[in-house]
């Protein structure tokens, strides 16, 4: 303490007590309370949509918006002012530089001088059945309804925790259906200020949206004045296509297809609109061998230039040149496009949802669920599949979409999808919906969802056979996923070891827990 000043060297006994329980009306404020966090920064509408969330923020304590927050259930004690969160590692744009800000969630009053228990989770026994993700809770219930293809009903007046849903439908990507649904059912039965949050979420994606669309009719405009062949794929293409309006569903960059021959000069075109490679998205996803990532500087839209679906040492037998022989005429925005057919269209979306994202996102089952409504050669769906080992995705994904969101189930899939393979795969994506961060469900979890999947063949009349048991609990776990590849990248001739990093990584992130869900 020799370098330091007197007055900054007081003793201990002169400096200002701490305070001493919880959210202490006596202890410092670490800022300036009056003034706007980065989070608020975040939230969509600014001022009236936040008014009363922000009125609140007063000079108890961080966290104004968690305490409004806990006004809808009545209150509540202070919570305690919690660690900044480390940034996400990806890609900003849609959801601001965090991808998207955490609500706050109301919390069980506790004594001030009492640690609070951790609750104990209800075993599979205490669960209820009879819906594929019964025991989940209100909040699933709602969202698996507002994205179902099978007219369910919409139960608002039985959300308690409105920040949890807000945060699982920002997740899963499925806010502006979630509204469009509410609205039309039971929005009376939404609190002020959950609803006042929702339509400002929603005018931000419709606005993003058409500008989105905007923009890539514009790009697709300049690729054929340039005399490059180019096919949108997924973003506004599906929204219009699948649910009739970009507006009722949110995308979050742009996707081009055009052929491998033309790469180099798509991106020159794409650089001529401003756009700059975004050189930390392809390190991070290892897929430069099938897409190149860019972000305009000035707008932070994201567009992705594809030649391929999937990075080729994940899908070596997959070729899309005969997809642009089976393209489609569409419109978008008023300007004539060429898109894959509706064959191509699911194959490519169950690859990309089950193969890539492992069904991650509500949003990914709900578009194969409405285009399994349409009229599809489903003969043909096969066919393609088999051509490159793809049977089994197609089938996992067109399960799971008639399983979770009540889409029709042809009888030409009834065989196949009785497989053990098939069932255990769906049973495990149904598993991981209700986790979070799609963590893998207890095997006792995963074993009930395997029933109701059973249940559900049965009642479209598939032959269903023996039941898979621990074995094929742990073969689908340590499967390799597209993160291990993300997080340790492998040349293609040791491709073999993710079969070793796999469990692995699964004993870094569970611990010794991983050894209690089996």
């Amino acid at each position: 303490m020799a370098g330091v000043p007197p007055a900054q060297a007081a003793p201990r006994s002169d400096r200002p007590p701490r305070g001493g329980g919880r959210g202490d009306a006596a202890r410092e404020p670490r800022r300036d309370q009056t003034r706007p966090c980065a989070r608020d920064r975040l939230r969509p509408g600014g001022g009236a949509a936040h008014a009363g969330l922000l009125a609140r923020r007063g000079a108890a304590g961080r966290g104004g918006a968690a305490r409004a927050w806990r006004g809808l259930r009545g209150g509540g004690p202070p919570r305690t002012p919690r660690r900044p969160a480390r940034p996400r590692r990806g890609r900003a744009g849609a959801y601001g530089p965090l991808r998207r800000p955490r609500l706050a969630r109301p919390v069980p009053a506790a004594h001030p001088t009492e640690r609070p228990r951790r609750p104990r989770r209800p075993g599979p026994a205490r669960r209820a059945r009879g819906d594929p993700l019964s025991g989940t809770g209100p909040t699933l219930d709602l969202l698996l309804a507002a994205v179902a293809v099978d007219g369910r009903e919409l139960d608002a007046a039985s959300i308690r925790d409105w920040p949890g849903l807000i945060d699982a439908a920002l997740k899963h990507r499925i806010v502006p259906l979630l509204v469009h649904r509410l609205r039309a059912a039971d929005f009376a039965s939404v609190p002020d200020e959950a609803r006042a949050i929702l339509e400002s979420w929603e005018a931000r994606f419709h606005g993003q949206s058409l500008r989105q669309t905007a923009e890539l009719v514009a790009l697709l405009r300049d690729l054929a004045e340039a005399g490059i062949d180019a096919s949108p794929y997924k973003g506004p293409v599906l929204a219009e296509a699948l649910y009739g309006s970009v507006a009722l569903r949110s995308f979050y960059d742009l996707d081009v297809l055009v052929r491998a021959s033309d790469r180099d000069a798509a991106a020159e075109v794409v650089r001529a609109r401003g756009y700059l490679p975004d050189e930390a998205a392809a390190e991070h996803d290892h897929d430069d061998d099938c897409e190149l990532h860019f972000r305009h500087p000035e707008t932070d839209l994201l567009l992705e230039l594809h030649w391929d679906v999937l990075p080729g040492r994940h899908l070596d037998d997959f070729s899309v040149d005969p997809l642009w022989e089976r393209r489609v005429a569409a419109k978008l925005g008023g300007f004539a496009v060429r898109v894959l057919s509706p064959e191509d269209r699911m194959l490519v979306l169950c690859i990309h949802g089950g193969d890539k994202h492992r069904w991650m996102r509500l949003q990914m089952v709900a578009d194969v669920a409405r285009l399994m409504g349409e009229e599809l050669d489903w003969g043909l769906v096969l066919r393609r599949a088999a051509e490159v080992g793809r049977t089994e995705t197609v089938l996992v994904g067109a399960t799971l979409a008639a399983t979770a969101l009540g889409a029709p189930f042809p009888a030409v899939l009834q065989d196949g999808a009785a497989r053990p393979a098939v069932r255990a795969k769906v049973a495990l994506a149904l598993g991981r919906v209700d986790r979070r961060n799609q963590g893998l469900p207890p095997r006792a979890r995963w074993e009930e969802l395997l029933g109701v999947v059973d249940g559900a063949l049965r009642d479209a009349g598939a032959p269903i056979g023996s039941r898979p048991g621990a074995l094929r609990y742990w073969r689908e776990v340590s499967r390799p996923e597209w993160t291990d590849r993300q997080a340790v990248h492998l040349p293609r001739g040791l491709t073999w070891l993710y079969y070793v990093v796999r469990p692995l990584r699964l004993l870094r992130m569970h611990g010794g827990g991983i050894f209690r869900r089996l």
